[in-house]
């Protein structure tokens, strides 16, 4: 290959690494401590889901609060849970906004599916996910 082409690919990756990690962590998310978790949903898998996700919350160190007016910042979001045949799939898009719904300082969009037979429990999958992510992003913040 040519110089030239070698140095166009090369700004080229870089650039689109630029891109995946740009947007980087928000500085305020490293303040949240207390979180609410609002109702994503109803039904009973997305009823099952926002206790689960309180409970993972609580797992990897964040305080869960009960009233928005006790947290830092309020979880809220869509989820959906599938099961068609064998296959199962549960999906989860949350955004952390301040507590007065004025910014997001964190969103992420989870999924997780199970085709088969055996047991995996895709509502939790999503729980653990989402509040594993969210406490490795404060930990960078």
């Amino acid at each position: 290959m040519r110089p030239r082409t070698l140095l166009f690919l090369a700004l080229a990756l870089a650039s689109s690494a630029l891109l995946c990690h740009g947007q980087g962590v928000n500085p305020a998310l490293h303040k949240v401590k207390r979180i609410h978790v609002a109702q994503m949903g109803s039904g009973a898998e997305a009823e099952r889901f926002h206790g689960l996700l309180e409970d993972e919350l609580r797992r990897v160190g964040f305080d869960v609060t009960g009233e928005t007016g006790d947290a830092d910042a309020i979880l809220t979001g869509e989820f959906s849970a599938e099961v068609h045949g064998d296959r199962s799939q549960a999906r989860a898009t949350v955004q952390l906004k301040s507590p007065y719904g004025k910014r997001t300082l964190w969103s992420g969009d989870y999924i997780s599916q199970h085709k088969g037979e055996g047991h995996e429990d895709v509502v939790k999958s999503v729980a653990e996910n989402c509040a594993d992510r969210l406490r490795k992003d404060w930990e960078k913040g």
